[in-house]
């Protein structure tokens, strides 16, 4: 997982990621995120799927774009993208502190 951003646009949370996946043909992965109060360090919304992916022989390489209405409570905000398998967690990254204002 790379180049996770997350910017505000007017009302919206604008976030994406680059995500590879390939392996053992028809494996399935899910990409989840989760938002993130990075101040207090608690989670502001449970996980939500981004995207499901089945695995190819090769290996490709997915834009992932998310868009949520942006958090009502003023804070500083980071996401966390999450990579998960059939056994579990497989990668993740966050993207760069954002502010909602006031």
């Amino acid at each position: 997982m790379s180049r996770s951003k997350a910017d505000v646009s007017g009302n919206q949370v604008v976030a994406s990621t680059r995500v590879r996946v390939g392996g053992i043909p028809g494996t399935r992965v899910t990409l989840k995120w989760g938002l993130v109060d990075s101040l207090s360090g608690r989670a502001s919304v449970e996980d939500r799927v981004a995207k499901r992916f089945t695995t190819t022989a090769n290996t490709t390489t997915h834009d992932v774009v998310i868009r949520f209405r942006k958090p009502a409570t003023p804070s500083h905000y980071i996401i966390n993208f999450a990579l998960f398998g059939p056994n579990g967690l497989l990668d993740s990254g966050d993207t760069g502190e954002f502010i909602v204002p006031e």
